[in-house]
């Protein structure tokens, strides 16, 4: 008698553990994973960033659009749902890869990538507060570029990416340090260089 009510209950108790770890699995990966990224897919690097001023987590990836790689980008609210991404380069006939993404203390957004076919790096911001990303403005006009990756150091966005000379370096002041020079002033003539 008691031992079975004993028994029953464990097993009661058990399948709601275990139904409840299955339903918690699932949100989890829910909230990490934004709508149209497929990871076993042929969508490559999501990157994810939290902005600290208002608590939304970015991600960033090169989306398979067809014959062409996308860079999409969509956030999270702190409640876990995933808003519909953004697409930069959409239909445009050139790849848009790997992505890089890095938040200032400011809020505001910096994205940078490489398309394939031009060799170029690019770069966009979203400023605090903003709802649409910066039209992508070309880094270095005349290098040519891969692998951008992205660094905040102090109040400067560090850039660097792999050019045939080897790794250049460019930076520039964040849009929220209070000057009047912005990432389509270019970059800073005495910080930019080879290493």
């Amino acid at each position: 008698g008691a031992m079975r009510r004993k028994v029953a209950g464990l097993a009661v108790l058990c399948a709601i553990a275990l139904c409840c770890f299955s339903f918690g699995t699932t949100s989890a990966r829910e909230f990490r994973t934004p709508h149209r990224f497929l990871p076993n897919s042929l969508d490559r690097g999501l990157i994810e960033v939290s902005n600290p001023i208002d608590g939304r987590t970015w991600a960033v990836w090169s989306y398979r659009n067809g014959a062409e790689y996308d860079i999409a980008l969509s956030y999270a609210t702190e409640s876990g749902s995933w808003s519909e991404p953004v697409f930069l380069g959409r239909d445009d006939g050139l790849d848009q890869i790997e992505p890089a993404l890095v938040a200032d203390a400011g809020g505001t957004l910096y994205m940078a990538y490489a398309e394939f076919e031009t060799n170029r790096v690019m770069l966009s911001f979203l400023p605090a507060n903003g709802q649409r990303w910066a039209q992508p403005v070309i880094l270095a006009a005349s290098a040519v570029g891969r692998t951008p990756a992205l660094r905040l150091v102090g109040d400067r966005v560090i850039v660097a990416y792999r050019a045939p000379e080897g790794i250049r370096i460019v930076d520039f002041p964040t849009l929220t340090t209070g000057t009047n020079h912005s990432i389509f002033d270019g970059p800073d003539p005495a910080a930019t260089g080879t290493a």
